[in-house]
């Protein structure tokens, strides 16, 4: 994983920037993994909501540690987790993201063939930014079906 790898190296997402406006900030702005689309005026908000002003100027409210808290890979670190799930549980998957229809069916299997893996279509990774209202849909869709029906149980 380059992004795992790069801040093992100290050098994920670069080093934290300053800049003399947010204007000059928003035009840095910009999502990793990059993809395709995005709506326009989802961007903007998240961009002009993620920038705040310190006594050196504007700079990201990401944090650059977030790896930090992963002694491996945080795109495994969740495999010893899902046979263990108890509760009610669904994943969301983007039609083009990085979870792969055979990682989904993997963690479909470790979950016990139990909780729903959904696919949100048209979804890049970050399909809050390009899909907000198919995922809103589908968390919609997913909560009134809880609301009434019952969990099926893990074999064991």
């Amino acid at each position: 994983d380059p992004e795992v790898d790069a801040h093992r190296m100290g050098a994920a997402f670069g080093k934290p920037r300053h800049y003399a406006s947010r204007a000059e900030g928003l035009e840095r702005f910009r999502t990793v993994p990059p993809q395709e689309h995005y709506l326009d005026y989802v961007m903007a908000d998240v961009g002009y909501h993620s920038l705040k002003q310190t006594e050196e100027g504007w700079r990201w409210k990401f944090d650059h540690m977030a790896f930090s808290a992963f002694e491996e890979n945080p795109r495994v670190a969740a495999r010893p987790y899902l046979p263990k799930v108890g509760c009610r549980l669904a994943l969301l998957a983007s039609e083009n993201g990085l979870v792969t229809e055979d990682v989904g069916a993997y963690m479909y299997d470790l979950m016990g063939r139990v909780n729903p893996v959904i696919e949100i279509p048209l979804a890049g990774h970050h399909l809050m930014l390009d899909q907000p209202l198919l995922l809103i849909s589908a968390l919609n869709t997913l909560l009134a079906d809880w609301d009434h029906s019952e969990p099926r149980k893990r074999k064991r």
